[in-house]
């Protein structure tokens, strides 16, 4: 009876050992499914990621080009105002120069008028 009392034992782990192999199978089959899914779900951030640093460098370039434009910007408006300035310098010159040119030009006028007013006073004296 020992024999069957221990067959029968045996018998019973063999069927528990077979339970849990498959409990053990069916454990390792969910934890590579979700092994899986997580790894696809890694796959597509760091696809997700790549898109990202790619928008976010594009972005960068083109902000960088902003700022570049910006500098190129800001000195053609420094050369445009010092060019203004000298140009205006020059205007106020030369407006002084045809003032004076002008003064000169009347007073000069002026003495050829009474160089002729003179004249014609002696032209007539010696009549």
């Amino acid at each position: 009876m020992d024999a069957n009392r221990l067959f029968a034992q045996k018998d019973s782990e063999i069927e528990r050992l077979k339970r849990e192999v498959t409990m053990l199978k069916d454990t390792e089959a969910s934890l590579m499914l979700d092994l899986d899914n997580t790894g696809s779900a890694l796959e597509d951030l760091q696809e997700q990621n790549a898109k990202l640093i790619s928008l976010q460098k594009e972005n960068d370039e083109g902000h960088i080009k902003m700022m570049n434009d910006r500098i190129i910007a800001t000195q053609l408006q420094v050369k445009i105002k010092e060019e203004m300035a000298h140009l205006e310098s020059q205007v106020n010159n030369l407006t002084r120069q045809i003032a004076a040119l002008q003064c000169e030009k009347e007073s000069q006028n002026e003495a050829l008028r009474l160089a002729l007013e003179t004249i014609g006073v002696k032209t007539k004296e010696n009549v």
